[in-house]
């Protein structure tokens, strides 16, 4: 008997190990680039490129997926774009960092998390997103397939 307890003590710790708890985890919408909501346009004098949405959901693993949606309209033809990152992240407490590797080098994006979003420092300025998903990312495509 005192084995079996043993056995279903060490099995409910395994399952609370793996459980993903923790407060970074979960799916995070764009709401604005240093204060501007999307869309964003970026335009040359051969293209206009239009990006309309980004979400990225950071799981339980350590690794991230991040959606860039859009168009490319180029010669008078309007092209959908989708575009993936995917990489890993570090966090310690309120503090993240997106790592992936990209052109034969790693890239790296700092930034900070709470339950309600995550900010992120890029280029163009502070990236806000809010928090959309729960702590499992089981629902992750029908957020991620909402975002388009």
């Amino acid at each position: 008997m005192r084995y079996c307890v043993v056995i279903a003590l060490l099995f409910v710790a395994a399952c609370d190990a793996t459980a993903p708890t923790d407060h970074v985890v979960g799916i995070y919408e764009l709401e604005t680039i240093n204060g501007v909501a999307p869309p964003f346009s970026d335009t040359t004098p051969t293209y206009q490129r239009v990006f309309t949405a980004n979400t990225i959901a950071l799981n339980g693993d350590g690794t991230y997926v991040e959606i860039q949606f859009g168009r490319l309209t180029q010669d008078g033809r309007v092209t959908p774009i989708e575009t993936t990152l995917s990489g890993t992240y570090t966090h310690d407490g309120e503090t993240v960092r997106l790592i992936y590797f990209s052109g034969g080098q790693f890239w790296f994006t700092p930034g900070s998390v709470s339950r309600g979003g995550l900010t992120l420092f890029r280029g163009g300025g502070p990236s806000i997103y809010r928090r959309l998903g729960p702590n499992s990312l089981t629902c992750a495509p029908a957020f991620i397939a909402g975002c388009r």
